[in-house]
């Protein structure tokens, strides 16, 4: 597919900044979507308190995740985080910083749950209790 903006909104993405990351099959979902969230979390402006705080809320939740320290409602307060962040941030910057949570937690949802429910990172990059499956 050409990664050009009508191609990408015609497969229901956004070019957001420009940015094109290319992965291998093997790569951690929470890994890449922890990097992605502390790029956004740094280049927040911090003046409004739902991206500050939000983003900040939501990269804990997924180091505690990598770490193995989740608690059993923490996807569900990530997914609540993400949405109230893309429903009522103030600018396109703070609507627009959930977007790497909520795809993770639409197609890699399984990769998620394996890293707080069993204490497992499927790709073995998470340093974890339970190691890699």
């Amino acid at each position: 597919m050409p990664a050009d903006h009508d191609h990408l909104a015609a497969a229901g993405c956004t070019a957001g900044a420009g940015s094109l990351v290319v992965v291998g099959a093997g790569a951690c979902a929470l890994d890449l979507v922890r990097a992605a969230l502390s790029l956004i979390e740094h280049e927040s402006c911090g003046l409004c308190v739902v991206c500050r705080e939000g983003t900040m809320q939501m990269a804990e939740i997924l180091s505690d995740m990598a770490a193995g320290r989740a608690r059993t409602h923490d996807l569900d307060l990530l997914a609540d985080l993400a949405r109230t962040l893309a429903s009522t941030g103030p600018c396109s910057w703070g609507r627009s910083a959930a977007d790497p949570v909520l795809t993770t937690l639409e197609y890699f949802r399984d990769e998620l749950e394996a890293h707080a429910h069993r204490k497992v990172c499927p790709a073995g990059v998470c340093a974890m209790d339970g190691g890699a499956s």
